[in-house]
């Protein structure tokens, strides 16, 4: 059964995690443009009987995403679909970077939470992997999305939230891309805030010895230690 599609396919396409400890040559690798080429993809995966994975930034330090059936990018899907500036909120598409998120966001006055170190990877793909960040009074990236849409093997779309096919938006905060693929995200924000950070050098026992009354001190707590010494910043 042959099936064309609208989306093109690349060949010999060499995919490779960030620290470049994975890598793999997928058969065909799609960029596709709209959910109509997505569904197209699905189905021609169906077809032929080829596992589908689809690809942030790989900043995942395994080979999760790896395959040598096909690979989608989501990096065209990127945009802002909906902003409710009263409540905060944002509906975005999930192939959008953290970084683009932030200079979008900040055009209405308004910003993430919490976000961890790396802002070159996608909103989707930091929440499928569990991406966290510091505070003790704040959770993990994927404690401020409200509504996720996914793209289901079937080619339906269903809409996940806590009051919506709740049992799934569970499993989808953590979902390392088993569960189907995530169009779309609705995430809390908050408004526009400056941080103020103050870095010195000290002990690690120091670091140890204090470690409750430094974390509940400030919004975000952090230090590296030099191994093999007794250095800590």
């Amino acid at each position: 059964m042959a099936l064309k599609i609208s989306c093109n396919a690349i060949r010999g396409k060499v995919f490779s995690n960030w620290a470049r400890t994975y890598r793999c040559q997928p058969e065909l690798y799609f960029v596709p443009e709209n959910i109509d080429q997505l569904r197209d993809i699905i189905k021609l995966a169906t077809i032929h009987k080829k596992v589908v994975k689809v690809a942030g930034c790989g900043h995942s330090p395994s080979d999760i995403t790896c395959t040598s059936d096909y690979m989608i990018s989501m990096e065209k899907l990127n945009g802002i679909l909906e902003v409710d500036v009263d409540l905060n909120q944002v509906k975005v598409q999930g192939g959008i970077k953290i970084e683009q998120l932030h200079k979008l966001l900040s055009t209405y006055g308004l910003a993430v939470s919490n976000i961890g170190s790396v802002s070159d990877i996608t909103l989707a793909g930091a929440i499928a992997t569990g991406t966290h960040a510091t505070g003790v009074n704040f959770g993990m990236l994927a404690t401020n999305v409200l509504e996720i849409e996914l793209l289901l093997a079937n080619g339906d779309i269903m809409t996940c939230s806590r009051q919506q096919n709740e049992e799934i938006f569970l499993c989808a905060l953590c979902n390392l891309g088993a569960i189907g693929i995530v169009l779309s995200i609705k995430f809390q924000c908050e408004k526009s805030f400056k941080l103020e950070q103050y870095q010195t050098a000290c002990s690690l026992d120091e670091v140890l010895d204090n470690l409750e009354d430094e974390v509940s001190s400030c919004d975000h707590f952090r230090f590296g230690w030099f191994p093999h010494t007794n250095d800590a910043v």
